[in-house]
């Protein structure tokens, strides 16, 4: 797994290994055609941690370039309602890949997550945007948090192969 954190608001998004995996998996097979789709989990209890458990791949209806994604959304809605009913996951947020290049989040890419917060089809006011970017020799990921209409860009504390116990879900 792996914890970003942002101090300021003491909140960490943890990346479950299987998603650690699938991102080594998205880079290997990387050619230098952006990709993404959305992330699924849940929140501890508390609050205080994003539990990411899976990184989608992109909907079929996704377009893409060089330097630029649109993700679609066909399937997205039955898949989100699946993982509700069975594991009582849920939308956290987006991801996609930068090839070959700085995992840093555009314009393009903040101002898309501000919209997804206020767009109410989403239910999630405070998206988590993941960014994977630089090549197979090394992988560089960065973790962004729109809370409360501020961005906050997290900081990786910790990397181990060791899974989190998931919280109870009420």
């Amino acid at each position: 797994m792996i914890e970003f954190l942002c101090k300021e608001l003491g909140i960490s998004v943890i990346l479950e290994e299987k998603v650690c995996q699938k991102i080594e998996e998205i880079v290997q097979r990387q050619n230098s055609i952006e990709t993404g789709g959305i992330i699924i989990g849940y929140y501890t209890v508390s609050l205080q941690k994003a539990i990411i458990t899976e990184l989608s791949d992109a909907p079929i209806d996704s377009k893409a370039g060089y330097n630029w994604f649109y993700r679609g959304i066909k399937g997205l809605k039955r898949m989100l309602a699946d993982k509700w009913t069975k594991r009582g996951e849920y939308y956290l947020g987006e991801w996609h890949l930068h090839p070959n290049s700085s995992p840093n989040p555009s314009i393009i890419d903040i101002k898309q997550i501000k919209s997804n917060a206020r767009n109410k089809e989403f239910n999630c006011p405070e998206p988590v945007l993941l960014i994977i970017g630089g090549n197979s020799l090394a992988v560089k990921i960065s973790v962004t948090l729109l809370f409360e209409g501020k961005i906050y860009s997290l900081k990786e504390i910790s990397e181990s192969h060791e899974l989190t116990e998931p919280a109870t879900l009420m």
